[in-house]
């Protein structure tokens, strides 16, 4: 009994559960606080940002949460090589940030849209920086997320406070992107102090050839990053681009309920993806897979039923635009949490990257043709972009359904053999 609560991977989830219950907690506080007092028109504009500035946090991890946890796993118990692939991929990353920062200027500068409200995107850009800073994947990659957990909820508890004693009015709302920058900045750093001082990292500069070898291994995994971010992220910034910042505003309350519950499960996700890389234990898995999509489904049942309640108790509103939308999204969130863990803790560990990956590839291709008959037709909305991302989201769970059931992995067990093995057996 001792063994099973020691296990890493309980040690890891209750790590990430506590995180994943203070970035619960958090937003209760301060997102309906900013929905009231910044108005939804300026509260649309923060969140437009936020989805805008996500498109560079893609570009600059590039992949690297799930590469890099994956080769930092693999070299757990050699320092030397640790050193070697944490200097190559923070050098990677950092060129990528550099890459990212001309680009926003270059597109502040000749876009209208963007340069009437350039010092919005300016502060919100911290949060890359931060972002590229942190070495998720490194302390992912170690087992060792009570780092992740003690480093994150720090640092946004410090960021709550601001929020309240400087936030007052409409007018306070450029405080907002530079209070979670600031945040971000701060988590980035306090992570690689504690990678060079814990776990002796020692820092060197790669070369040129180290650099872009280490971005052709990602890059299979940032195409299928950038592919969940067309039809993640772009909801929000098409509404902004061809909508308004009140539209946008009115989506975003309920897309973050939305996301609330989707992360609820991220620490089962971050938990499993690097035992699954380490141990392939199907038996374990299809444990895990089963009661997380039972308890999820019976969850979302329950909140379909008290949607209206639930904008009332959060936003102090029960508007009925972000009321139609949270259904809609409720019932994508029945398909998604069985789909992600179907994705990269499965399919992923157990040699089949290609099919998580075209998964994604293949369904945001689907959902930008959607959003563009949308924004042609004049039928975008909040409703309607909700029904886009149900489709989506329901395209790439069958589509996983489908690789798991040609392959036959629920049948492994732990006798599990490489796809190369069983070509050739």
């Amino acid at each position: 009994m001792l063994k099973k609560i020691n296990h890493p991977l309980v040690g890891n989830f209750i790590s990430l559960l506590l995180l994943q219950g203070v970035n619960y907690v958090l937003p209760l506080v301060t997102v309906p606080y900013l929905f009231r007092t910044l108005n939804v028109e300026k509260y649309g504009l923060i969140n437009f940002s936020a989805a805008f500035i996500q498109y560079f946090i893609v570009f600059t991890d590039f992949g690297y949460n799930l590469s890099a946890t994956k080769l930092i796993a693999e070299a757990k118990d050699d320092e030397a090589m640790r050193s070697r692939i944490f200097s190559r991929i923070m050098a990677s990353k950092l060129l990528l940030l550099l890459v990212g920062i001309i680009f926003l200027l270059i597109i502040i500068t000749v876009s209208d849209k963007f340069g009437s409200d350039k010092l919005v995107y300016i502060f919100s850009f911290g949060m890359v920086v931060g972002n590229t800073l942190f070495p998720v994947w490194f302390f992912m990659g170690m087992e060792k997320m009570k780092f992740i957990t003690a480093i994150t909820i720090v640092t946004r508890v410090l960021s709550v406070a601001p929020i309240f004693l400087f936030v007052t009015t409409s007018n306070d709302y450029l405080l907002v992107p530079v209070i979670n920058s600031t945040g971000a900045v701060i988590s980035g750093i306090a992570g690689l102090v504690i990678a060079k001082r814990i776990f002796k990292i020692s820092f060197y500069l790669p070369s040129f050839k180290e650099i872009t070898e280490s971005l052709k291994d990602s890059s299979q995994y940032f195409v299928s990053r950038v592919s969940v971010s067309l039809y993640t992220i772009s909801n929000s910034f098409t509404l902004g681009l061809f909508g308004s910042n009140t539209i946008v505003g009115y989506y975003a309350a309920a897309e973050k309920l939305f996301t609330a519950l989707q992360s609820a499960y991220v620490p089962v996700n971050n938990s499993i993806y690097p035992y699954m890389a380490k141990t392939k234990n199907v038996t374990l898995f299809k444990k895990i897979f089963w009661g997380i999509t039972v308890l999820n489904s019976a969850g979302i049942l329950i909140l379909l039923f008290q949607t209206e309640e639930v904008l009332r108790l959060i936003y102090k509103t029960t508007e009925t635009p972000s009321a139609d939308a949270l259904r809609i999204l409720l019932v994508a969130c029945i398909i998604i949490v069985p789909s992600i863990l179907l994705g990269y803790p499965l399919l992923g560990t157990l040699g089949y990257t290609k099919a998580a990956n075209r998964s994604v590839i293949m369904s945001s291709v689907l959902h930008l043709l959607g959003l563009g008959f949308l924004v042609v037709s004049g039928s975008l909305s909040l409703v309607t972009v909700s029904y886009m991302v149900l489709i989506t989201e329901s395209v790439v769970f069958l589509l996983r359904v489908y690789a798991v059931r040609k392959y036959k992995l629920f049948n492994l067990e732990n006798h599990f053999t490489t796809p190369a093995q069983r070509v050739t057996s």
